[in-house]
């Protein structure tokens, strides 16, 4: 018994019995058997089913009830593994379900390129709205045969990994910007920004942020894989009273959400991409400014100790209030770092100030500088400096001078001084 499923530029015949299956380009011959098995188990890896991703003209009602199973076993396996590799990200991002299947293919398109291909030039990604009608995902899991991270670089079927790169704006987004799969050089992600040739350079060796450049101007690019390291001090430091974040992922989606939500008080750099394979890269505004901790303006100090205060009463903590993360910008400040931003509790305040105390000291900064920064704080936090007052002087906020023992009595003063 033979039956043929007619799709826009292929077939498949399906027939009864045990043989190799044969695939020539066009035409699918294959053993009802095992693409039953391939379908409904992944047996093969999709080796054989896989075809039935690309749109379907014409079927028998017991061939389009397997199509359709298939196709939401795809969209529920690709579902999975893009949370999984996601993390935080993904709850924080916007993905329509044409993307899963449009995932498979890529991963197949080493045998099915060509039908994929021409099928989404005919019919766009609306040829893959069967997505949209995929039963609940609940239990289900990533085999292990599917490959993570997918990374688009240069591979058996360009045209097919262009068109995902092409659809991920329309099929998935981020509070603010684009999310992107797979990356091959920072070069690469800035060109949609700055035109080619981009060139990128690190701000320093131990810094996760480098600035690229080309015809079309500027932008910053912040690798949180290259600033992992940088965190495991912090974490030990600040174990008693607040659990930094290590995670590309967990601190990239902080970073994404607390950059938008502040932005209110204070000037924050766009998100304009997250890149996610296997790492976590952002490609963002780019502003000139100076970092606050290298100068000796008393204003600069004064507008960042107004502004951190106004963040506290907004109800937000930075957990790393380092100086050097806020910028001054001619009459203005900016704020370009918020890893571990989130909501304010006393103590998350509490350790903010003791940051910006401690990286100060750290960094050889006159005192002065620091007490305006602090005064102009206390004139700003309103009702919320006593109880703020009572846990500073706790000394579990304190580790971080264990670095830096001989600086602890200066710093307690200066707090005492201008807080208390």
């Amino acid at each position: 018994m033979e039956e043929v499923i007619e799709g826009y530029n292929f077939r498949v015949v399906v027939r009864d019995g045990l043989f190799k299956p044969v695939f020539d380009g066009e035409t699918l011959v294959t053993p009802r058997y095992l693409l039953e098995l391939d379908a409904l188990y992944g047996l093969f890896g999709d080796r054989i089913s896989g075809i039935l991703l690309a749109p379907i003209a014409r079927a028998s009602p017991h061939s389009m009830h397997l199509i359709e199973a298939y196709r939401g076993r795809v969209v529920c396996e690709e579902r999975v593994w893009l949370e999984r590799a996601l993390g935080s990200i993904a709850r924080v991002s916007l993905v329509k379900p044409e993307l899963y299947p449009l995932l498979r293919m890529v991963r197949l398109s080493n045998i099915y390129c060509e039908v994929y291909v021409e099928a989404l030039r005919r019919l766009g990604v609306e040829a893959l709205s069967y997505a949209r009608l995929a039963p609940a995902c609940s239990g289900w899991r990533a085999p292990l045969s599917i490959p993570a991270p997918i990374g688009y670089r240069r591979g058996p079927c360009e045209e097919l990994e262009a068109i995902l790169s092409e659809s991920l704006r329309s099929l998935a987004r981020l509070p603010e910007g684009w999310l992107s799969l797979g990356y091959s050089s920072y070069e690469a992600l800035v060109e949609p920004y700055v035109g080619k040739p981009a060139s990128c350079s690190r701000v320093s060796p131990l810094h996760s942020i480098l600035t690229c450049s080309g015809p079309g101007g500027l932008v910053a690019v912040k690798d949180y894989k290259l600033s992992s390291l940088k965190w495991i001090p912090a974490f030990l430091a600040s174990s008693t009273v607040y659990r930094f974040q290590r995670d590309p992922r967990d601190r990239a989606a902080t970073e994404l959400c607390y950059s938008k939500l502040l932005r209110g008080i204070v000037r924050t750099p766009r998100i304009l991409t997250l890149h996610v394979d296997g790492g976590v890269i952002a490609v963002k505004e780019y502003l000139e400014g100076s970092p606050v901790l290298g100068l000796p303006d008393t204003r600069a100090w004064r507008l960042t100790g107004r502004a951190l205060a106004r963040i506290h009463e907004a109800g937000y903590t930075l957990g790393d209030a380092n100086p050097g993360n806020f910028l001054a910008l001619g009459e203005g400040l900016a704020l370009v770092d918020l890893e571990q931003a989130r909501r304010a509790t006393v103590g998350g305040m509490a350790w903010d100030v003791v940051t910006v105390l401690a990286y100060s000291h750290l960094m050889g900064i006159d005192s002065r500088l620091v007490k305006s920064l602090l005064e102009e704080y206390a004139s700003s936090i309103g009702g919320l400096r006593g109880p703020l007052v009572e846990e500073l002087l706790k000394p579990r906020y304190w580790l971080p001078y264990i670095a830096i023992p001989y600086k602890a009595p200066e710093a307690l003063n200066i707090v005492r001084s201008t807080l208390a």
